[in-house]
């Protein structure tokens, strides 16, 4: 019924709203969002996150994907982020990026995770929780007990208007505690994390073009069960690409795939792929609606991952 009622929600807006914006320049932007699975629709995640740009006119959103024109903007910008899990948790983060006027550019970013009793179902993303694992996380479990913190810091070059590179650096520090027959264990982890990454989004003649993302990251850990065994120590490699082909401003089709040599629990190479399908709608300059949804196909999963915002631009 819950899943029902969002579907309605949502095409009455599309229905009502204006049938034009004028696409001004912006220089904040204000998202409140919903994210779940199709298979337990009202066990999802919501959010707020704000993004303040600085210099110049503002982000042009005139000529370029609408969902793109914050990062093609190169602009120096400045955000944060609340995220709650039902009751179940939060995750919060604030970063900063400040773009020099040789577009090279420096980046910054802290993040807290808290999760207890949290059933994750399906497919979509826990947000830093995802930024202390990667993309490298059996999403069919309960995180009984979990906090973690940690920050990441970025250098890279804007090499030409749409297309950038960079080195990252990410360190994160884990506390769980599972409840195995009664007994309570407490794991320690920590990581860190080099990355080089590039990306790219290319203009179309008939269609708005295509957006293009590679990294690849190395990442060490150590990893303690405290008072039964001693620190394990290993790494990981990785590689992550996407492709998001936009067909209009507002409309795209794509894809993500990631691969390791290994994870937390085995030594086993891993991979996994996701096609998606976004829609950003201009309903009016000041208010637009996004819907996303996403099918992961390795691993395969039930159902979709689905996620929809409402984005405000002044």
């Amino acid at each position: 019924m819950k899943r029902t009622t969002a579907i309605a929600i949502l095409l009455s807006l599309t229905g009502s709203a204006a049938i034009a914006a004028d696409d001004n320049n912006y220089k904040h932007e204000i998202q409140a969002y919903y994210s779940s699975s199709t298979e337990n629709f009202s066990d999802g995640r919501y959010g707020l996150s704000q993004r303040s740009y600085f210099g110049g006119d503002g982000v042009n959103q005139s000529n370029v994907p609408y969902a793109l024109s914050g990062e093609l903007a190169q602009k120096t910008n400045f955000g944060t982020h609340f995220a709650g899990f039902n009751g179940n948790g939060k995750d919060y983060h604030v970063d900063f990026e400040f773009v020099f006027d040789s577009k090279i550019f420096i980046a910054a970013k802290y993040y807290k995770t808290e999760l207890k009793d949290y059933d994750v179902d399906g497919y979509f993303s826990l947000g830093d929780y995802d930024d202390f694992y990667g993309m490298d996380i059996d999403r069919d479990f309960t995180v009984q007990d979990y906090k973690s913190d940690g920050y990441i810091g970025a250098i890279g070059f804007y090499f030409d208007p749409t297309s950038s590179i960079y080195l990252d650096y990410r360190r994160g520090n884990l506390k769980n505690y599972p409840t195995i027959l009664d007994t309570e264990f407490e794991y320690k982890t920590t990581t860190n994390n080099f990355g080089i990454g590039a990306n790219s989004f290319v203009d179309f003649v008939h269609t708005a073009g295509l957006y293009m993302a590679a990294k690849y990251t190395y990442t060490s850990y150590d990893l303690e069960l405290v008072g039964y065994s001693p620190t394990t120590e290993d790494s990981i490699n990785s590689i992550d690409l996407a492709l998001d082909w936009y067909l209009t401003q507002s409309f795209s089709i794509g894809g993500k795939y990631h691969a390791d040599d290994g994870s937390f629990v085995s030594n086993d190479d891993d991979y996994d792929y996701n096609v998606t399908a976004a829609y950003f709608w201009r309903m009016t300059d000041l208010f637009s609606a996004r819907l996303e949804v996403t099918k992961q196909l390795e691993p395969q999963l039930d159902g979709a991952y689905g996620r929809i915002s409402l984005d405000g631009r002044f």
